[in-house]
């Protein structure tokens, strides 16, 4: 059986209030549900996100990763080279 993985980015870097990361965040969210809702979701999905450090921002990027979570995408640490590259194995291994 293939494995569909994709692998994109969000990066809330001069998102300077919550309710930007939130508009940022949630037009990703929408765009991971309007595929998952027409069969067009990848079997596999990661972000990479770079949560911003405390506060308001950071409680925003988390709400937003618990949405993607909930949608079957995996938001994963920028930092976090070896799931990032996991998840490429697998899509290479397919």
């Amino acid at each position: 059986m293939m494995r569909i993985v994709e692998i994109g980015d969000i990066t809330w870097q001069g998102k300077t209030e919550p309710s930007d990361i939130y508009h940022h965040g949630g037009a990703w969210v929408k765009n991971m549900e309007r595929l998952r809702n027409r069969g067009r979701l990848p079997q596999l999905v990661v972000f990479t996100v770079q949560v911003p450090e405390g506060g308001k921002r950071l409680n925003a990027a988390n709400e937003i990763c618990a949405e993607l979570r909930q949608l079957g995408v995996e938001p994963v640490a920028f930092a976090d080279t070896q799931r990032v590259r996991a998840a490429l194995e697998v899509g290479l291994a397919t």
